[in-house]
């Protein structure tokens, strides 16, 4: 999915039947138990468009997405998608760190929520049903790949291949879609 996400225009035509809306066929939630005024709130932020703004309204309007990002995430600690919202908010204005950051606090969310380990190091693929539909375990992966390519773009290639083998290990069948950035890591090894 396009990191931009957060500041493309995106049309209430777009929406789906389950207030999932979609750009370019790629879903934007990750929950398909979004509440509704989460989902609201969040397509409101996601109809903004500052696409064709000059460089200074640019930098509002992304310091505005921050801010209500935040009150969002505030408002609905328990819900996956302001911290996915967030931390891809953070990776496509390059502040990669905080990035990090909200992939960290989003995976001990997950973890304590269903009593398995956040030290991706420790896990098996028999600790939990990992990739079972629209589950905390499989966004879990959705995290583990977040940090990889977070991991990636800051220049942390030993780490990003660590995480990325651990959810190699975990989703052998590559649903979640992280080879192709084990195999872009394990390139830097050539």
């Amino acid at each position: 999915m396009d990191t931009s996400v957060l500041i493309s225009k995106v049309s209430s035509a777009n929406a789906s039947p389950d207030k999932i809306k979609y750009i370019g066929g790629d879903r934007i939630y990750f929950s398909r138990k979004i509440p509704d005024d989460l989902a609201l709130e969040l397509n409101r932020l996601l109809d903004m468009d500052f696409s064709k703004s000059d460089q200074n309204s640019l930098v509002k309007g992304n310091l505005y997405l921050e801010e209500r990002l935040l009150e969002i995430h505030e408002q609905w600690p328990g819900c996956v998608d302001p911290y996915m919202a967030l931390f891809k908010f953070y990776f496509r204005v390059v502040r990669y760190q905080e990035a990090e950051r909200m992939v960290w606090r989003l995976m001990t969310l997950l973890s304590d929520r269903n009593q398995f380990c956040k030290n991706y190091r420790l896990l098996k693929p028999c600790t939990t049903n990992w990739l079972l539909h629209d589950s905390d375990p499989r966004h879990f992966l959705f995290c583990l790949k977040a940090l990889g390519v977070i991991r990636l773009r800051r220049g942390k290639v030993f780490l990003a291949k660590k995480v990325l083998s651990k959810l190699e290990e975990l989703d052998p069948n590559d649903e979640i879609g992280g080879s192709n950035f084990l195999f872009i890591a394990r390139s830097f090894d050539e």
